[in-house]
């Protein structure tokens, strides 16, 4: 693990990716731009530059807001079961050492 803890902030990442793309879609955003902007606000700033090419290339296969809410089970963004954030997905902060 280094020094800024960063290493135990990996697991959480993928889950607040998710979770902002969720946030996004019920509040009735596209699912690809939602994704777009989901990507920018939690994982963009960790990937280097060919791994931001690919999963931005990824995301233009991004499914529509339709076919997103089939395959979670809902036909209408308004019942779209959306959990509260849990703690383990709030921002990680290192422990300081004394």
């Amino acid at each position: 693990m280094s020094a800024t803890g960063a290493d135990s902030r990996r697991p959480v990442l993928p889950a607040q990716f998710i979770f902002a793309l969720l946030k996004r879609v019920s509040k009735g955003e596209e699912a690809n731009k939602a994704a777009q902007e989901a990507y920018k606000e939690t994982l963009m700033q960790y990937h280097g530059f060919m791994v931001k090419k690919t999963f931005q290339m990824g995301l233009m296969a991004a499914p529509s807001t339709a076919s997103m809410l089939a395959c979670l089970g809902s036909n209408d963004v308004r019942t779209l079961p959306l959990p509260a954030p849990h703690e383990s997905l709030a921002p990680h902060t290192p422990l300081a050492r004394g």
